[in-house]
């Protein structure tokens, strides 16, 4: 668990589950980024400790560095149809 602090620029790594999808020439991919999925999941307090412990709630933003010296990627691995 960590204890961020805002406007500290801290770098992520996030693995997805394994899926399967055919991605067609001329498709795009769209990467939703976000603190929760609620109600997929239970609400995120954005505080550290267990959630089922927590009393107080702190609200969290995003911020995605496209370019310059922290520059975002998402690397997709990929299998040809010939495998």
């Amino acid at each position: 668990m960590y204890d961020y602090v805002p406007g500290e620029i801290v770098e992520m790594e996030i693995e997805s589950l394994p899926i399967v999808w055919t991605v067609s020439a001329g498709n795009r991919i769209r990467v939703d980024i976000s603190s929760s999925d609620f109600p997929e999941f239970t609400s995120h307090t954005n505080t550290v400790g267990n959630w089922a412990e927590q009393t107080e709630t702190k609200i969290a933003n995003q911020t995605i560095y496209v370019g310059g010296e922290h520059a975002s990627s998402i690397t997709l691995p990929t299998l040809s149809t010939n495998d």
